[in-house]
């Protein structure tokens, strides 16, 4: 069974965390807003005539204030990390700065004491662009409570102004201002929450795109709606060629049809699935793969998808394969050493009663005869010793050897072991230089080619053995 997940593209910031350029940029930009909207909006009330007093008297003063306070921001926003290093009680100080300088200002210029309320915004969004909810209450309240004592203070002394209309003015700021600043914290909460979801939605799309495993999701029906590219890898199919159809594509006759209705019905039953296939490529190689099929369900406990995790055990399977065979050859070997070795006895005992016959049968025609099974028997006792040194395992002796020996040595067990319609031959070089290695070795080394060479020709051809210097 094979089963996908759409993800967003990759970012280089981790999740939820911002940088350092973003955070400062940040600031940089929430203060130059709180600036211009304060310097702003005060002309406008004023040339709306909405209120009407002379700015020629403090003019300066608040162009100094202004200029004193941006500066002042400025640097902290330039130089806020190692601010932060600081100790705890320093981050009040450039709140106080401020209350202290719009309070000082109320009390030189009283009449600008409608300017208050801009002021105050400024700042407040210069807070919740560097700090939180808590920070901006603080200094909220620092704030109302420095404005009433100026306005106390001017009260005493003679001044005409309301304490109660300017307390309950300073009070309706106040719950406006932690209500603002409210409304922004959790707006830049669910602006980073969303940042964050969406920094774990890209982590775990790279996880499943990078995966070594095969990975693919199917609907409830079993149609694919997604695999990874390690499935494109593996199979040979594009995602636009199974995306629609169901993982039956890769069945193969080797995998018994009873396996795929016992994985539907368990994983339709809500159950998770584990076996093994012999699924087919599309060049139809063969693919096994131990696979993993579950249900994904919806927070109703719906099942809305499948999910498949295979691991490509190919290459697994076929050095199995060659392990068993490697076995198969071993046994076999053994086999032959035993009956080699027996047959190697009973030649002893014919040779050497051969030996007797021919003494006594010195000049009769019976002795040529004597000859030629004394011959036979001397090479059927070589090619036991061929069978032997082949069947037993043994350290390397390199020697230096003649190799056009080793190879003569060869054809005798070849020309008994490839088949009639193979026809081998010899071209040996005969100022070959001399070789320092294994003869064993050596001659299984020219067994194996040769018998691969002789199963490659299965309609017969021609064998051609030949040494040369190199």
């Amino acid at each position: 069974m094979n089963l996908p997940i759409k993800a967003p593209s990759a970012t280089t910031a981790p999740v939820g965390v911002r940088t350092k350029r973003q955070r400062k940029k940040e600031r940089i930009v929430v203060s130059l807003a709180g600036l211009l909207v304060g310097l702003l909006v005060a002309p406008i009330f004023v040339l709306m005539g909405l209120w009407s007093f002379s700015l020629e008297a403090w003019a300066w003063l608040f162009a100094a204030t202004v200029l004193t306070h941006g500066v002042f921001w400025l640097v902290l926003h330039l130089r806020w990390d190692a601010f932060l290093t600081w100790d705890p009680h320093f981050l009040y100080l450039p709140w106080l700065s401020v209350i202290v300088l719009l309070c000082t200002f109320v009390l030189v210029a009283p009449e600008a004491r409608v300017l208050f309320p801009f002021a105050f915004f400024i700042n407040l969004m210069f807070l919740v662009g560097l700090v939180g909810l808590r920070e901006v209450v603080i200094f909220s309240l620092l704030m109302s409570g420095g404005y009433l004592s100026a306005i106390v203070a001017l009260r005493s002394w003679g001044e005409p102004v309301e304490v109660v209309y300017e307390a309950l003015i300073a009070g309706l700021l106040l719950i406006l201002g932690v209500f603002s600043g409210t409304v922004l914290e959790q707006a830049r909460k669910r602006k980073d929450l969303g940042r964050h979801n969406a920094a774990e939605l890209r982590k775990l799309s790279q996880a499943v795109e990078q995966s070594s495993s095969l990975i693919i999701i199917t609907d409830v029906e079993g149609h694919i709606e997604y695999v990874n590219p390690k499935f494109s890898a593996a199979t040979g199919y594009l995602p636009e060629e199974v995306i629609g159809r169901t993982p039956a594509l890769l069945k193969s006759e080797d995998t018994p049809a009873e396996q795929h209705r016992k994985l539907w019905c368990e994983i339709t039953s809500g159950s998770e699935w584990h076996g093994e296939f012999k699924n087919r490529k599309k060049n139809g190689e063969p693919l096994w793969v131990v696979s993993s099929v579950s249900p994904i369900r919806d927070r109703k406990g719906v099942i809305t998808h499948f999910l498949g995790v295979q691991e490509d055990v190919t290459e697994k399977r076929r050095v199995e394969a060659q392990l068993v065979q490697a076995q198969k050859l071993e046994g076999l070997g053994r086999l032959v050493s035993g009956v080699a070795h027996d047959f190697n006895n009973l030649l002893t005992g014919v040779l050497g009663f051969t030996e007797l016959a021919l003494a006594k049968v010195e000049g009769e025609p019976a002795h040529a005869d004597l000859l030629e099974v004394q011959k036979a028997g001397t090479s059927a006792s070589a090619l036991t010793r061929q069978l032997l040194a082949f069947s037993r395992q043994q350290m390397l002796r390199p020697v230096v050897l003649d190799l056009n020996q080793v190879v003569l040595e060869v054809e005798v067990l070849l020309r008994r072991t490839v088949t009639e319609k193979v026809e081998v031959g010899l071209r040996l070089d005969p100022d070959l230089g001399p070789t320092l290695a294994d003869r064993v070795q050596m001659q299984q080394i020219l067994m194996n080619l040769a018998i691969n060479a002789r199963d490659a020709m299965t309609g017969g051809g021609h064998l051609l053995i030949e040494t040369a210097n190199a």
